[in-house]
């Protein structure tokens, strides 16, 4: 059966062909010169590039073919930096990864195939009830717009929400959607958080021309050892006055995703990191941070000439140095034996961040009829997916059950604090790293009866690419000892859980 251009572009997007400018499979696809070498490929883009043609009419010359062979020296140079960190392209978990890793920078920066004036295409309606007047009593607000963006100067990952409200003029008022749309555009760039506000807001100022604008943008950045989470900016244009903007504020109040922009204040947080960048130096001397740095620099050179942006030399390289950092530092947990994290956890005797919960419950009856000490810690927790760099973050819950006893001791919670750095400070999958920190805190604990981690977390490769699912959530559950056989137990440690999320 023979299917139309239509049904086979449809059948291919369902698939999720992908090509390096436009992630999903794209009418401009179909003019791809597919004997094109990747020299001749980046000629044909430089060369268009520098035709001196902006916007949509640039966007439609682009060879996707060109992309494609200008990525996958993304690819190439990407397999030289994680060889500088250290890793083996030979494991089973990475061998993809640098792969992905190009397709995911494309979908990251794809804001730059297109404009916010494209999105927005005819989608502006002229409202019959609003032209009879001035239309001053009418205002429009679409908020808890997500957004998941890159920091131009760090490279790094933030993300939050957008609130945008503005005043309609003379009955003219654009499809909500399209909002949205805007926004996602414009995140999908290398940005900073004040200038993202700024660009949503002058956009809409230009495209659909109201009385006043006020764009507040509520965000969590991630840096090389923390995340500053609950920032908000404010931009304002035209006519909207601290009166209009005061009731807007104010109808924000009860914003559901206006708290933190994404709840993983803490997760990179760990007292562990400033010690062991003492006591790596000795053992850690199989990485390069400056080939690291290289190799970022010059992927991010490679992504400029394919997505038609430029950032100054100088901007990008410091840029490149952090993000470089940033990875030598979220990895270092693989370079350093268990035995020297757990003598810094033991010297430092801190809690990994100020957002950790520790409860000792005394002795609890199971099921045949023991009496058993509980020990349980939560603590805020993030780590580096292997398939496409990139953060997940979110609650480790460890509860270790010991029958009393004269001969046992409590447990340790520095052990527990070492070996959560050990392991979460290296590129992983979550489903390994919690059965990795069951198995570890079994080995380094005085003798137990039963071991039980759980871990819930946000994954940003879910979030801000590919499927893009802001809300899911990814629980891994593990249990050792009583809580594989009593059911009641390894309950009662869920519900406890659940609690002490809440908090």
């Amino acid at each position: 059966m023979e299917t139309t251009g239509e049904e086979e572009r449809e059948v291919r997007n369902r698939d999720e062909v992908v090509c390096g400018v436009h992630p999903r499979y794209c009418t401009y696809c179909d003019d791809t010169d597919e004997g094109q070498s990747a020299a001749e490929a980046q000629t044909n883009v430089e060369a268009t590039l520098s035709s001196g043609e902006e916007g949509d009419s640039l966007i439609l010359k682009r060879s996707c073919t060109a992309a494609n062979a200008l990525y996958s020296r993304v690819e190439s140079v990407f397999a030289g930096v994680m060889e500088a960190m250290g890793e083996d392209l030979t494991r089973e978990g990475v061998v993809k990864t640098p792969k992905r890793y190009a397709k995911a920078l494309g979908e990251i920066l794809q804001g730059y195939s297109t404009t916010p004036k494209s999105v927005v295409g005819d989608a502006i309606f002229l409202e019959d009830h609003l032209t009879g007047h001035d239309g001053s009593g009418q205002m429009v607000l679409v908020h808890d717009i997500e957004f998941f963006s890159t920091h131009r100067m760090t490279l790094l990952p933030f993300f939050g929400v957008c609130h945008v409200a503005y005043l309609p003029k003379k009955g003219n008022v654009v499809g909500l959607s399209k909002l949205a749309r805007m926004v996602e555009t414009l995140a999908k760039r290398l940005q900073t958080p004040e200038e993202l506000v700024q660009e949503v807001a002058s956009a809409m100022e230009q495209i659909l021309d109201p009385r006043g604008v006020l764009v507040v943008g509520m965000w969590s950045l991630l840096t090389d050892r923390r995340v500053d989470g609950g920032r908000i900016v404010i931009e304002r244009k035209g006519e909207m006055g601290a009166v209009s903007a005061n009731e807007v504020l104010a109808m924000l109040l009860g914003s559901r995703n206006g708290r933190n922009g994404g709840g993983c204040s803490g997760c990179f947080v760990s007292t562990l990191d400033d010690a062991m960048d003492v006591t790596r130096k000795s053992f850690d001397g199989v990485r390069d941070l400056g080939r690291v740095k290289r190799g970022i620099f010059e992927m991010y050179n490679i992504a400029q000439t394919v997505s038609g942006f430029s950032i100054p030399d100088d901007v990008m390289w410091s840029s490149a140095e952090t993000y470089a950092k940033w990875l030598v530092s979220v990895t270092a947990g693989k370079f350093t034996p268990l035995e020297h994290a757990l003598q810094a956890a033991r010297s430092t005797r801190q809690p990994v961040s100020g957002a950790e919960i520790v409860l000792k419950h005394g002795t609890e009856i199971f099921g045949d009829s023991r009496l058993v000490c509980i020990d349980e810690m939560l603590s805020p927790v993030g780590s580096v997916c292997e398939h496409h760099i990139l953060p997940f973050f979110g609650v480790l819950y460890i509860s270790v059950a010991r029958t009393v006893d004269a001969k046992n001791t409590s447990v340790d919670l520095d052990d527990l604090r070492g070996v959560i750095w050990k392991y979460s400070r290296q590129l992983q999958l979550q489903e390994r790293l919690v059965h990795q920190i069951a198995d570890s805190v079994q080995s380094v604990l005085p003798p137990t009866d039963g071991i039980m981690v759980i871990m819930s977390a946000y994954h940003h490769c879910m979030r801000a690419r590919g499927a893009e699912k802001p809300a899911a959530c990814t629980t891994s559950i593990v249990k050792r000892g009583i809580f594989e056989t009593d059911s009641a137990a390894s309950l009662a440690c869920i519900s406890r859980f659940q609690d002490l999320k809440q908090k």
